[in-house]
C-alpha cells in the first residue's frame, strides 16, 4: 500500500489511477526492454510503462468527436470512470433495478 500511495506515474495522473487497477502489478511486475524502450518513446504519456507498469489509456483522439457527449468520453477516460465510482454511485446513482423500477 505503501508503494501505491507513493508510486510516482500517480501523482502525475492524480487520484484517478485506483488501486485495484495496479495491485497485480505491485506485486508481479515484469520489467523487459521491450517496456522500456516503448516508454521512451512515449515518455510524456508513457513513464509509468518504463518501469514495468501498464495504466489505462487516458485519451482517445476527443478532437474528432461528433457530439460533446462522445467528447466527454474521449477526453479523460479515467476521470469519467472515478466519477462514476466514487461519486455517481456513492450518491444514489444507478438506482434503476433489472425490471427498471426504481
Amino acid at each position: 500500500m505503501g508503494l501505491y500511495i507513493s508510486f510516482f506515474p500517480q501523482l502525475i495522473a492524480g487520484p484517478i489511477v485506483i488501486y485495484k487497477t495496479i495491485a497485480e502489478q505491485i506485486e508481479n511486475r515484469k520489467e523487459s526492454f521491450e517496456k522500456f524502450s516503448e516508454g521512451v518513446k512515449r515518455f510524456i504519456k508513457g513513464l509509468a510503462k518504463m518501469f514495468g507498469f501498464e495504466l489505462e489509456e487516458n485519451f482517445n483522439y476527443p478532437y474528432i468527436s461528433k457530439s460533446i457527449t462522445e467528447f466527454w468520453r474521449r477526453w479523460h477516460i479515467s476521470l469519467g470512470t472515478w466519477f462514476k465510482d466514487y461519486v455517481y454511485i456513492p450518491l444514489g446513482g444507478n438506482r434503476v433495478g433489472k425490471t427498471g423500477n426504481i
